[in-house]
C-alpha cells in the first residue's frame, strides 16, 4: 500500500500492481482514457498536492482504483466490472465539475 494517502499515491500504487504495466503505461492509458496528454512528472505534482488534476482524471483515477478495491474486497478479478459501471460509481463519489 502506499504511504501516501491521496487518490494519486493510491491510483500510482494500484495501476503498477498490474504484473507488466509501470507507471509511464498506465500515465499513457489514462492520457487515452480522457483524451488528453499528460506528463508523468504532472501525475508527482498531483500526489504532492503541487497541482489538482481535472475532474476527468479524478473521475477516470478514481475507477481505476474502485476497481482494484473491489478485487481486494471481494476477490473478484479484474475486468468483472463493466467500464461503466465503474465510471458511474466514480462519478457518483466525485465532486462535482464546474460550469
Amino acid at each position: 500500500m502506499p504511504t501516501d494517502h491521496n487518490l494519486i499515491a493510491l491510483w500510482m500504487w494500484a495501476s503498477t500492481r498490474i504484473p507488466g504495466h509501470t507507471l509511464a503505461s498506465a500515465v499513457r492509458e489514462l492520457a487515452e482514457h480522457v483524451g488528453r496528454p499528460i506528463r508523468q512528472s504532472r501525475i508527482y505534482e498531483w500526489r504532492d498536492g503541487v497541482q489538482t488534476p481535472p475532474p476527468a482524471v479524478q473521475a477516470a483515477m478514481m475507477a481505476d482504483v474502485i476497481e482494484m478495491a473491489l478485487e481486494l474486497a471481494l476477490d473478484e478479478a479484474p475486468g468483472t466490472y463493466r467500464a461503466e459501471q465503474l465510471d458511474e460509481l466514480a462519478a457518483w463519489l466525485s465532486l462535482p465539475m464546474r460550469h
